[in-house]
């Protein structure tokens, strides 16, 4: 408890000392263009992913040991692709024109994979703060190219967004029969604007009825992508979608986690970073409802400014009945917490997921002409 009290401190002392991007961008990870990401066939139609890429043989065993596994290049190919499309909300560029129909872009090499794609923003939002500042940015976009539908949430971008990670206060948010708490400032923070978001993706979502519906996000992002994803796949909406978050907070408490990772509706796709300390707030409590993670985990063992893969990448997958035991979330893998006076976690490792998640400084239009695209008006029409 004194280590995890440590990370905690850590993450807001660091933060209060203006601490908020790393420089370093190279190397970085890229997408390999001979392998399609897995949810596309070779003749580029959408495929079922929980068949490309299916559950473990055999179920974990209750004694808190998880079935680990390594990933396949077409899976790291998705999270080069999604992590991408969570650093590009980061941009002020990307989020501050409401009415959408710009293409994506970023600077500082933060995002190059998608300035080839066929891309484009259908609505993007900067939620003013409400009580306690508490607020939500990001975008709603499309990728012809992956016949994808994006919508992707901005991760702490300033001190008091990092604070409000750390609360520990739940609260109620009725989305499943027994007792789902969630993180009072996330689930806030997500109901503030979650009309204008929904109201403004379920058109979209209908247009392209050959995409598949992606929510994606880092650090905050990621928590308010796990609370949009489930109330999305649940009624009344009843979408099918697949959730990738980066570095995410836990979000509630056992019952809401184990109502998310066993939804269906789409596949969860929790990415963690070895010495990020932000997946280890707020503090794990005991069963039933102190915080716990949505599982799997995908856990990347390599370190800071070096290029993923597969071999980097491990993936914990773990039995809900061990989950309700108190020897749950082993430091070592499930819940990425440190194991050792050598483990010393560090924003850094926060801020680096295959590339500089947040370094993205885009506020006005690229001159490269190219990336202005109007496509957008003429298909609403």
């Amino acid at each position: 408890m004194k280590v995890e009290a440590s990370n905690q401190l850590l993450v807001l002392a660091l933060t209060l000392c203006g601490v908020n991007s790393i420089g370093t961008t190279e190397p970085d990870g890229t997408l390999d263009p001979a392998i399609p990401p897995s949810f596309l066939a070779p003749d580029g139609e959408i495929t079922d992913p929980t068949i490309l890429n299916p559950a473990p043989e055999f179920p974990a065993p209750l004694d808190g040991t998880p079935n680990i596994s390594i990933v396949a290049q077409s899976k790291l190919n998705d999270f080069l692709l999604l992590e991408q499309y969570a650093a590009a909300s980061y941009c002020d560029y990307n989020n501050n024109y409401p009415q959408g129909g710009r293409r994506l872009a970023c600077d500082n090499d933060v995002c190059p994979d998608l300035d080839p794609l066929d891309q484009i923003t259908e609505y993007e939002f900067v939620h003013p703060p409400g009580f306690l500042g508490w607020s939500s940015t990001g975008y709603i976009a499309t990728d012809n190219s992956n016949h994808l539908t994006i919508l992707a949430f901005r991760g702490s971008h300033d001190v008091g967004d990092f604070i409000r990670d750390a609360q520990l206060v739940m609260t109620s948010t009725g989305l499943c029969p027994v007792v789902c708490l969630a993180h009072s400032g996330f689930w806030n923070t997500w109901k503030l604007s979650s009309n204008d978001i929904i109201n403004a993706l379920l058109p979209v979502v209908r247009q392209n009825p050959q995409n598949r519906l992606m929510i994606t996000g880092h650090s905050l992002g990621g928590a308010l992508a796990t609370l949009a994803a489930t109330v999305l796949r649940g009624p009344p909406y009843n979408l099918e979608l697949d959730l990738y978050t980066f570095g995410s907070p836990r979000v509630g408490n056992y019952f809401l986690a184990r109502h998310i990772s066993r939804q269906g509706m789409g596949n969860n796709y929790r990415v963690s970073h070895i010495h990020d300390p932000v997946p280890g707030l707020p503090l794990k409590g005991l069963p039933p409802f102190g915080y716990f993670h949505v599982w799997p985990q995908w856990y990347i063992t390599s370190g800071n400014n070096v290029s993923v893969t597969v071999n980097d990448i491990d993936e914990y997958n773990w039995n809900e009945e061990a989950m309700a035991t108190t020897d749950v979330e082993p430091p070592a893998g499930y819940d990425t917490d440190v194991t050792t006076a050598l483990d010393i976690p560090n924003v850094a490792a926060h801020l680096w997921y295959f590339r500089q998640v947040s370094g993205c400084t885009l506020t006005t239009p690229p001159t490269a002409p190219a990336t202005f695209r109007r496509r957008q008006r003429i298909r609403r029409q």
